[in-house]
C-alpha cells in the first residue's frame, strides 16, 4: 500500500512539473502585439532597427516592432527559461542577418524581447506563429512593415518606401501600411513609419 501511495504521490508530482512548463496562450502576452489589431487577433509589425545618423550610429528599434513576450502556465505562473520560436509563413519577410527563425529564452520573469527586425508585408494564416516550449501561444495573420515599397521589403528605409506610404495614406484604406489593422491608413500609422523613416532605419552592417 505503501508503495502504491508513493508512485502515486511521484506521478502527481511529475505531471504538476510537467504542466508547470506548459504555457497557456490566454495568460501569455505578446506585447504589443496583441494591440495592434481587433480583440483575440492583434498584428505584427516589423523594421530594421539599425540607423546611422545621430543619435547613432546604433541599434534603435521602433516602438512598434520592439516586442516582449511573457509567458505564462495555466495557474497564471511565469515560465522562466521557455525556448521561444518565431516563424513566418512567407520568405517575404525580409529578416536582418542572421535571420530567421528567431529563437530565444524567456529570463527569470519569464520575459523574452526581441527587436522585430525585417521588412516585407504578409497577410493570411500563420503569417507569424510564436511558440514557447514548443507549444503555440499565438498565431497572426497580419505582417506589415514600413519597409515595403509595394512589391518588397528590401531592409532598408528609402525613398520608394515613402512614396509607397503615401499613396496608402492618401488613399485612407487598409493595407500594408496599415499597421494598427483598423481598417485606416491614417496618423497613427503615418506615426509608426515615421518613426522607421527618419532617420532612416536599415539592417545593422
Amino acid at each position: 500500500m505503501k508503495k502504491l501511495l508513493f508512485a502515486l504521490v511521484a506521478l502527481a508530482l511529475g505531471a504538476g512539473l510537467a504542466t508547470a512548463t506548459v504555457p497557456d496562450p490566454t495568460n501569455c502576452q505578446v506585447y504589443p502585439c496583441d494591440l495592434l489589431g481587433p480583440v483575440g487577433e492583434g498584428g505584427v509589425v516589423v523594421c530594421p532597427d539599425y540607423i546611422q545618423l545621430p543619435p547613432g550610429p546604433g541599434l534603435f528599434p521602433i516602438d512598434a516592432a520592439n516586442v516582449t513576450v511573457t509567458v505564462k502556465n495555466a495557474a497564471g505562473n511565469i515560465i522562466s527559461g521557455a525556448t521561444i520560436q518565431v516563424t513566418f509563413g512567407s520568405a517575404i519577410i525580409n529578416a536582418c542577418p542572421p535571420g530567421l527563425p528567431w529563437n530565444g529564452a524567456t529570463n527569470g520573469l519569464g520575459v523574452w524581447q526581441k527587436n522585430f527586425n525585417a521588412g516585407g508585408c504578409l497577410s493570411g494564416a500563420n503569417a507569424c506563429v510564436i511558440s514557447a516550449n514548443g507549444y503555440i501561444i499565438r498565431t497572426y495573420t497580419n505582417v506589415k512593415s514600413p519597409d515595403w515599397d509595394g512589391g518588397a521589403g528590401n531592409r532598408v528605409l528609402q525613398g520608394n518606401d515613402f512614396s509607397n506610404f503615401l499613396t496608402a495614406y492618401n488613399g485612407g484604406g487598409p493595407g500594408c501600411h496599415d499597421y494598427d489593422n483598423n481598417l485606416i491608413t491614417n496618423l497613427a500609422d503615418f506615426v509608426v513609419f515615421a518613426g522607421g523613416y527618419n532617420p532612416s532605419h536599415q539592417c545593422a552592417p
